[in-house]
């Protein structure tokens, strides 16, 4: 009911809106990808060659306890996408959002990244207020969510779910699930 009163007032359709919600783990049309990584360097790293592969539109949704890898990895993908180490702004926790002009594309269109911390936001009218819809919309820009899984409500269903789990001193099990390309 909320949810609903919630799209009233911000004039977004109520019909077909399965897809905000969470990829389903089982859900037969689901990718789930692991790596370990053995350091903060590791990570980072993987997430630079992560970034490679990403086309503008897309959506990660960040997910895993305080200090498992969510901001390092954030960190690697950005600096790969704008191509400095000295852009980083450190995770967004306290501004919601940090936004970084890329690279261009092959095609010669600047890429935006999108970086959001969703752990101090108390709903989700606060990321409407901010221009949420603008920014998930924005098929130039990539949105990197750190806590994500505390508002999976508003995620479109082709994001891509990447959850971090500390496995011991620097050690970190990275799980991706994707919508598979031919996923409905």
């Amino acid at each position: 009911m909320i949810l609903k009163l919630f799209f009233k007032i911000y004039k977004l359709p109520t019909q077909g809106r399965q897809d905000f919600k969470p990829l389903n783990l089982w859900d037969g049309s689901v990718m789930k990808k692991e790596i370990i990584t053995n350091s903060p360097d590791e990570t980072k790293l993987f997430a630079q060659k992560f970034a490679d592969q990403l086309k503008p539109g897309a959506i990660l949704a960040l997910t895993g306890n305080l200090g498992s890898g969510k901001t390092c990895f954030a960190k690697g993908i950005i600096e790969e996408l704008t191509g400095t180490k000295e852009n980083f702004q450190g995770s967004p926790t306290f501004a919601l959002i940090q936004e970084y002009k890329a690279l261009q594309d092959a095609s010669g269109t600047v890429v935006r990244v999108y970086h959001f911390d969703f752990y101090r936001v108390k709903n989700a009218v606060e990321l409407f207020q901010i221009g949420w819809q603008e920014y998930i919309s924005d098929e130039t820009g990539v949105c990197i969510i750190e806590w994500a899984d505390l508002f999976p409500e508003i995620l479109p269903a082709e994001t891509k779910w990447i959850k971090f789990i500390s496995e011991g001193n620097d050690k970190r099990r990275i799980v991706i699930r994707e919508r598979a390309e031919d996923g409905k």
